[in-house]
């Protein structure tokens, strides 16, 4: 259980979004006095390389886009004959990544492991065979946790790999907190939902200008010890803000699945948006374009967000950019035991476009994980420009920017720690995981092909019907009857049935 705050300096940064493609050399002309061989023969070689595409999701700045396009392209290219591009788009991009599954295109892109199923079942991932990661990825395998790579397999076939290995406890339980603010409001922790709302009221006294919080579609998540505290909320379908259809209680030991729009924490969340729209903690505009919010947070200008126990940590280098005196601290709201949730460990998959690639990446994926060299490359640039290291080996940022995002890619084999995080966060931070539980779920992917034409139809009333309720646009009790019935119209009792119905199969065989 995490009873205390941990407070640092947080970091935060803008970005934008960019398509970056690597310039590799190309053999040019011999002058008249003739190239040297063995110029000639990396010219013949760069032209062979093979061209990878990974997409991922944020923004850019001059830096890091010129770290992608150059410094990382070039040593991809030497060490491993690669010509790879990055495509960067903002989040929330799901369709347009959809398009470009369908499509056919070859690349490979950062996923959680929520909506895996549907996913495979359209035909948009590739197949990572295990002899392939076996032969081509084994410093990868080896780094990773082995319950890690169960959410990456449907029916015995693995579509995505684990990235990372590091703490997983309390992802999305806890609140990541402006410390800086709330001490400034004149309070110093919290604990309840009463201390929230306190919290809200005299920060935004001072700064009305201030987003409260930026990703109000995480707040059933963020809140859910104190809305809904006899059931330890898990999404079956993982960590996905549009896509929250059923859930379990991971502190019942049953394979009972929940509808939870029929939820007391749907309710609970919906009521709570409505009074933070009314007394101003929560606008519209955040709602209808969640970038807004996330611009507001990165710019050191929101309160209050949704928080993972690394999260401090991953954000501590750019704060001081836009808040010098910026400081952060987790909190749990309510009283449940932390969940360590590593299904929706980050992942990465590789389109069924890529399929004829798939060694290629991997031996990308093994090499990012091969050696302390290149995860620091990776994670913090080009040293002496971009970072130093201390004799602690503590890491000194000489730039404000991100390079490849590392908390994708943190591990506790190779990650380090910015030299302005304290000591006794790191040690608490290492810790996180003892006396949490596992989500219940671990390692269930859901198959949605038998209820694919009642999943359209339940998204769709899920826009326009659903979401308007869930963030306190429209009152629970006058619109809540009839968007009820146009969900189970649309087959939310027949996909909830389904749900139960592999849940169980999965559940019992786990204990034989």
């Amino acid at each position: 259980m995490l009873k205390k705050s941990l407070a640092i300096l947080l970091s935060v940064f803008m970005s934008s979004t960019l398509v970056l493609t690597g310039c590799g050399s190309k053999a040019g002309d011999q002058s008249a006095t003739g190239a040297e061989p063995q110029n000639a023969t990396k010219a013949e070689n760069q032209q062979d390389a093979v061209k990878l595409t990974l997409v991922n999701f944020g923004d850019l700045t001059p830096r890091r886009t010129e770290f992608l396009e150059k410094d990382l392209h070039e040593k991809v290219l030497k060490d491993l004959n690669i010509d790879l591009t990055f495509k960067f788009l903002p989040w929330g991009s799901n369709q347009q990544v959809d398009l470009m599954f369908a499509s056919g295109e070859n690349f490979a892109t950062y996923a959680g492991t929520g909506g895996l199923g549907e996913k495979v079942n359209k035909g948009f991932l590739a197949e990572i065979p295990q002899e392939s990661i076996d032969k081509n990825a084994p410093q990868l395998k080896e780094m990773t946790r082995e319950d890690a790579w169960k959410a990456g397999k449907l029916e015995g076939k693995i579509y995505a790999l684990p990235f990372g290995n590091k703490p997983y406890a309390g992802d999305f339980q806890l609140v990541t907190v402006r410390q800086d603010l709330l001490e400034e409001a004149g309070m110093k922790e919290l604990k309840t939902m009463d201390d929230v709302e306190k919290a809200f009221k005299l920060v935004k006294e001072k700064h009305p200008d201030y987003t409260m919080i930026p990703e109000a579609s995480h707040v059933k998540k963020m809140f859910r010890a104190a809305l809904m505290p006899d059931q330890l909320f898990t999404s079956m379908e993982g960590n996905s803000t549009a896509w929250t259809y059923t859930y379990v209680d991971s502190l019942a030991k049953d394979d009972k699945v929940y509808s939870f729009y029929e939820s007391e924490l749907f309710k609970n969340t919906a009521n709570l948006m409505a009074k933070w729209q009314k007394e101003g903690y929560i606008n519209d505009s955040v709602i209808t374009n969640p970038e807004l919010g996330l611009a507001d947070w990165n710019a050191g200008k929101a309160f209050l967000n949704r928080g993972t126990s690394a999260y401090p940590m991953e954000q501590l280098p750019n704060l001081v950019s836009k808040v010098p005196t910026g400081q952060l601290a987790n909190y749990q709201i309510g009283d449940q035991p932390l969940m360590s949730s590593v299904r929706d460990n980050t992942k990465y998959s590789i389109s069924i476009g890529g399929q004829k690639y798939v060694d290629q990446y991997l031996k990308l994926f093994n090499w990012m994980f091969g050696s302390q060299e290149n995860y620091d490359f990776l994670a913090y640039g080009v040293q002496g420009k971009d970072y130093e290291l201390d004799s602690s080996g503590k890491v000194k940022k000489l730039v404000s920017d991100s390079f490849f995002d590392e908390w994708q890619i943190f591990n506790l084999k190779y990650g380090r720690y910015f030299n302005n995080v304290p000591d006794d966060f790191i040690e608490a931070y290492k810790k996180t995981d003892e006396g949490s539980i596992q989500a219940k779920n671990i390692g269930f992917s859901f198959d949605a092909r038998p209820v694919q034409a009642e999943v359209a139809k339940i998204q769709a009333v899920y826009s326009e019907k659903i979401v308007p309720i869930e963030y306190g646009i429209y009152d629970y009790d006058k619109y809540f009857p009839a968007a009820l019935k146009a969900l189970k119209d649309a087959g939310l009792d027949k996909y909830v049935a389904e749900m139960q119905k592999q849940f169980s199969e999965w559940y019992s065989a786990q204990s034989q």
